[in-house]
C-alpha cells in the first residue's frame, strides 16, 4: 500500500471506530490495523487467537440482496473462533 494511501486508510478506520464508541462502557480492547491483501484470508489468519472475530454482512460487491457479503461467507465458513455477523 502506499505510504500516503496508507495513512488515509488510518485515518477513516480511527474516525470510525471513535464513532461506534461513544457512548459505550469500553471494558474490551478494541485493536485495529490496515493491511492490504486478501481481506477473508487476512481475518481468519487474524482470527486465530482471537476471543471473538466481528464482521459486517455485506461487502461492496455488486450482487444485490444477498444475505452475506463474500467475505463474510467465507470467514463464516473457516472461522477459527466464535464469529458474530453485524447486518448492514
Amino acid at each position: 500500500m502506499i505510504e500516503g494511501d496508507q495513512r488515509r486508510a488510518e485515518m477513516t478506520v480511527q474516525k470510525i471506530v471513535a464513532e461506534a464508541i461513544v457512548g459505550i462502557d469500553m471494558t474490551v480492547a478494541v485493536a485495529t490495523e490496515i493491511v492490504a491483501g486478501d481481506a477473508s484470508q487476512l481475518l481468519l489468519e487474524s482470527a486465530v487467537d482471537a476471543d471473538v472475530l466481528v464482521v459486517g454482512s455485506r461487502g461492496r460487491g455488486g450482487f444485490k440482496g444477498v444475505l452475506l457479503g463474500s467475505v463474510s461467507q467465507r470467514v463464516a465458513q473457516h472461522a477459527p473462533c466464535p464469529l458474530v455477523i453485524v447486518p448492514s
